[in-house]
């Protein structure tokens, strides 16, 4: 990764110091944001079926769950804990796909 970013930094230096619009570049650019975005929209659409799944089995929607798992009235079971990451993990990703689009 460390890789990764020191290419982009390169690129960013490049870019900044050309100081005119290269249209393959902004494409490329495009592309890869949206290949991104696409991936964590996956991941999203697998965290809601793991949600659906914890909320049928546990007769309660997730919000609830974990308002009710914050405040300390449910325990520690491990189904929770899954069922605490996944709602973290799912706005994760959300806030990636914000960061990604420029929000």
């Amino acid at each position: 990764m460390n890789q990764t970013v020191n290419k982009i930094k390169r690129l960013e230096k490049f870019v900044t110091h050309k100081g005119t619009e290269d249209q393959v570049l902004d494409i490329t650019i495009n592309k890869i944001l949206h290949r991104e975005i696409i991936k964590l929209q996956a991941q999203i659409e697998i965290f809601d079926l793991e949600l659906n799944q914890f909320e049928k089995k546990h007769n309660m929607g997730s919000m609830y769950f974990k308002k009710q798992f914050e405040s300390g009235k449910l325990g520690d079971d491990m189904d929770f804990i899954e069922w605490i990451s996944t709602i973290e993990m799912k706005k994760k990703a959300k806030e990636y796909i914000s960061n990604l689009q420029g929000e």
